[in-house]
């Protein structure tokens, strides 16, 4: 059976209100109704929510400024709010996301879409609330099926290895000598697919570990100190483009959880390697850090990479939906887990096409 939980519906309209008020109670919600941000803003603050449905056109504060209000109360951090607005553009979605938001839906409003999305939320809060009340150990069947991935893993590293050496091997001995095209044009395709194998391994793992490992809580941290240690570790990974950095931080730290943070950072600079122009000798990034309204700090990495159209934009960062992966040409599987530690984190990340390829922002709480 679905989760209940207290819904609070922002929205100036009555009949919107109505409308909603009466299928989520049918639902078995509890819901609250506010007509203003400012009353969106002293409900959450006497009676916490589950969920938050806010529209963004509304009298006196609109929806964005009520979103950080209640996100600048240490509590309501964790409170998914999901945006509901007619004007259905990347730029009031990435908006939306900036000010705190955890979805969007454009109006008018699919009661199965609403319905997932509650759904999923509140299952997640089911789940966090019974991890914290009740921690149980791994069961016995758990844990052979993670030695097997290990196992798997292990054994399966050892004959890539060899695949990629011959066909290296091969690709330099066909370069120099006289060998029909389709030669050459087998040994890369080898190399390809031995890489993407490998990187499928490393993602399998990586995806274990973080369902496995109970992980510290947040901690200052310098990005100066984090861009370095991720940069030495993507310049050791082969068949990258070299990577050219240039920083503007004006926030100098972040509270985080270090080894989770480099992760995610490491996956999307392979990404944005991935996206860039075949004929680019180099990729360049782009790194400015600043502070909010909400006093969030925020990490902004703009790349040279191919353009991206509108349609691959929703999914830079989101590749599954409802169980299926939505795939943007030329990113792999380890999308996934950067989309999975950017939820275990619970900051909120967004993507945005500019004249210079792909910018994407990381936020999260700035230091006291």
């Amino acid at each position: 059976m679905a989760s209940k939980g207290v819904i609070l519906v922002v929205d100036d309209n009555p009949v919107n209100r109505a409308v909603l008020f009466d299928y989520l109670d049918g639902q078995g919600h509890r819901v609250l109704v506010a007509e203003t941000g400012e009353a969106a803003v002293e409900i959450t603050a006497l009676t916490r929510p589950n969920v938050i449905l806010m529209d963004i056109m509304l009298p006196g504060i609109d929806g964005y400024q009520a979103c950080r209000q209640i996100r600048s109360q240490p509590k309501n951090k964790a409170i998914p709010i999901i945006f509901m607005s007619a004007m259905d553009d990347n730029q009031s979605r990435a908006e939306g996301l900036k000010a705190g938001g955890n979805a969007y839906v454009t109006k008018p409003v699919l009661y199965d879409e609403v319905s997932s999305l509650l759904h999923t939320y509140l299952k997640l809060q089911t789940y966090e609330t019974t991890e914290q009340t009740s921690k149980s150990g791994q069961t016995h069947a758990l844990s052979e099926f993670n030695a097997i991935i290990d196992i798997i893993a292990h054994d399966m590293k050892s004959p890539l290895v060899c695949i990629l050496g011959f066909a290296s091997e091969l690709a330099g001995d066909f370069a120099d000598k006289d060998v029909p095209e389709e030669w050459a044009e087998y040994a890369s395709i080898i190399q390809k697919s031995s890489s993407d194998v490998d990187v499928i391994l490393e993602a399998l793992v990586l995806l274990k570990n973080l369902r496995l490992r109970e992980w510290h809580g947040s901690e200052r941290i310098s990005l100066t100190e984090t861009l370095e240690a991720v940069a030495a570790r993507y310049n050791s990974i082969e068949n990258l483009k070299f990577l050219e950095l240039a920083q503007n931080l004006k926030a100098l730290e972040v509270m985080s959880v270090r080894t989770l943070l480099e992760e995610v950072i490491l996956i999307l600079w392979r990404n944005f390697s991935n996206l860039s122009e075949d004929e680019a000798p180099s990729l360049l990034v782009e790194i400015d850090s600043y502070v909010n309204e909400s006093g969030m700090s925020v990490l902004c990495m703009e790349a040279t990479t191919r353009e991206i159209s509108k349609q691959e934009l929703p999914y830079i960062l989101e590749p599954m939906t409802g169980g299926k992966r939505k795939k943007v040409k030329d990113t792999n599987i380890l999308t996934i887990c950067a989309q999975k530690i950017i939820e275990y984190l619970a900051i909120n990340a967004w993507a945005e096409a500019t004249d210079k390829g792909l910018k994407i922002s990381l936020s999260f709480p700035a230091p006291e």
